[in-house]
C-alpha cells in the first residue's frame, strides 16, 4: 500500500517545476490515472509506480532539454536528488530511477513490471483527445509547427500503440486513437463549400412525452395554413422503425419493448436518414415550412447516457439541415404523468416519473448549454393548451418575419 505522504511530500516538491505546458500537471495526473489503473490490474510496488509517475518528465521543464535521452538524463538527476527526501528504500529508488530511465521509448521494453506501468501509462496518456491536445503544445514548445503534429500523429502515435503489451493498455489506446485518427483525417478533408440551401424553414419541436407536442404541432400547422404557408408536419420515430423495432424482437424471439439503447440509437439514425433525405430536405428544397415533433435531439436525451455519447451521436447527424428553430416544450414530470394517464393507452418504457424526471433534466441541460442547434426557444407547457400555442405562434413568428 502507497504511503501517502510519499505521495504528498513529491506533490509539493515538484509542484512549481512544471514549465513545461506539453508536460505539466494535466499531463503527470493524466498518467497516475492510468498507471493506477494497470497497477490494479497487474500488481507491483505502488510506491515505486508512483514516484516514478510523478518524476518521470521532469527534464521537460528545461527548454535545452526538451526531448530524448538529453530529457530523460535530466529527469533522472532531479529526481535523485528528490528521492534522497523520501522515505524510500535504496531498491525502490533505483527501481523508481529505471523506470524513469525505461520509460519513452517504444523499441525497448523495460526490466520491470513497475517500468512497464510507467511507459504503458505515459504513452496511454498521449492518445485521443488529450494526446492530440498535447502534441499540438508540444509542436508549439519545440516549435516543430505543423508537420511535426502531423507526423506524431499519422507515424509516432500508431507505433506507441503497437509497443504496448498490456491488453487493458492495447484496448484502450485502441478506442482512443480512433478519435486521434479521425481529428487527424479531418485535417486533410476538405470541407464543402456548398452547403444545403433552401428557402423552406425547418422547426423542432421536442419535449418529454406529456409535454403536449404533438397537439402544438397540429395547432401551428394550422395556423400557418391559414396564413398561407405550405407545411409538412412529420413525426419521429416513423413507421419504418417500428418495422425495424419488431424486426429485432422477432429475431430474439422476445415480446419485450426494446431497450437496448445502443441498438436503438442506430434504428432510429437509420429512420431519421431515410425521412431526412426524402421528406424532409424536398420540402425544404421546395420553400415549404417542415415541422417535425422529435429530431435526433431526442436521441440526445433519450438513448445517450453522457456529454461523451451525445457529441458522438450528434456528429453522426451531419446529414441532418440545421432547424431554424427548436422549441422546447418544459413541463413538470408530475403534470406530464398526469397528462399521460388520460390517454387511455399503455404508458411506454420512458413514462414512469422517475425516468420523466431524468428526461427533462437532460432536456435542460441541453438546451442551457447548446453546442447543437442555432435557435431555440423554451417554452412552459404547463400553461392552458390555448396560452401555448400562443406562445408558439409568437416564437416562430419572429422566425418569419418580415412576411407575419
Amino acid at each position: 500500500m502507497i504511503n501517502n505522504s510519499i505521495e504528498a511530500k513529491l506533490w509539493k516538491t515538484i509542484a512549481s517545476k512544471f514549465l513545461s505546458v506539453s508536460h505539466d500537471h494535466w499531463h503527470i495526473d493524466r498518467v497516475l490515472s492510468f498507471a493506477n489503473f494497470l497497477h490494479s490490474r497487474h500488481g507491483g510496488d505502488l510506491d515505486v509506480i508512483i514516484a516514478a509517475t510523478l518524476l518521470h518528465d521532469l527534464g521537460r521543464s528545461d527548454p535545452d532539454n526538451l526531448h530524448g535521452e538529453a530529457s530523460r538524463n535530466s529527469s533522472i538527476r532531479q529526481a535523485e536528488e528528490i528521492l534522497n527526501s523520501v522515505n524510500l528504500t535504496v531498491e525502490q529508488k533505483r527501481r523508481v530511477i529505471q523506470a524513469i530511465q525505461e520509460h519513452d521509448q517504444p523499441d525497448l521494453s523495460p526490466n520491470s513490471l513497475e517500468g512497464l506501468i510507467l511507459k504503458e501509462a505515459d504513452f496511454l496518456a498521449g492518445f485521443g483527445a488529450w494526446g492530440v491536445l498535447r502534441i499540438a503544445l508540444w509542436a508549439g514548445e519545440t516549435r516543430g509547427g505543423v508537420s511535426q503534429i502531423l507526423d506524431r500523429l499519422q507515424n509516432r502515435m500508431p507505433k506507441r500503440l503497437n509497443s504496448l503489451l498490456f491488453v487493458e493498455s492495447q484496448q484502450i489506446a485502441r478506442n482512443e486513437t480512433l478519435m486521434a485518427r479521425m481529428f487527424l483525417e479531418h485535417l486533410r478533408y476538405q470541407p464543402p463549400f456548398e452547403a444545403f440551401t433552401h428557402n423552406g424553414k425547418y422547426i423542432v419541436l421536442e419535449g418529454v412525452s406529456g409535454s403536449g407536442k404533438d397537439t402544438q404541432a397540429q395547432l401551428l400547422k394550422k395556423r400557418l395554413e391559414k396564413e398561407g404557408y405550405s407545411v409538412v408536419c412529420i413525426s419521429e420515430p416513423t413507421e419504418m422503425y417500428k418495422n425495424y423495432r419488431n424486426a429485432w424482437a422477432s429475431a430474439n424471439n422476445s415480446d419485450k419493448e426494446l431497450d437496448d439503447p445502443v441498438i436503438m440509437s442506430h434504428l432510429l439514425l437509420a429512420d431519421r436518414y431515410e425521412q431526412i433525405s426524402k421528406v424532409v430536405k424536398p420540402a425544404l428544397a421546395n420553400g415549404k415550412i417542415v415541422i417535425s415533433i422529435r429530431s435526433y435531439i431526442s436521441t440526445l436525451v433519450y438513448q445517450c447516457k453522457n456529454n461523451w455519447e451525445r457529441a458522438q451521436v450528434a456528429f453522426q447527424h451531419q446529414f441532418i439541415p440545421i432547424p431554424n428553430l427548436v422549441l422546447l416544450y418544459d413541463v413538470t414530470p408530475e403534470n406530464a404523468i398526469s397528462r399521460i394517464e388520460t390517454r387511455g393507452r399503455k404508458t411506454g418504457i420512458y413514462e414512469t416519473l422517475d425516468k420523466i424526471t431524468k428526461l427533462r433534466e437532460a432536456y435542460l441541460d441541453i438546451f442551457d448549454n447548446n453546442f447543437y442547434f442555432i435557435k431555440s426557444t423554451k417554452i412552459d407547457a404547463n400553461h392552458p393548451i390555448d396560452e401555448v400555442q400562443e406562445i408558439t405562434w409568437e416564437a416562430t413568428k419572429q422566425l418569419l418575419s418580415p412576411k407575419l
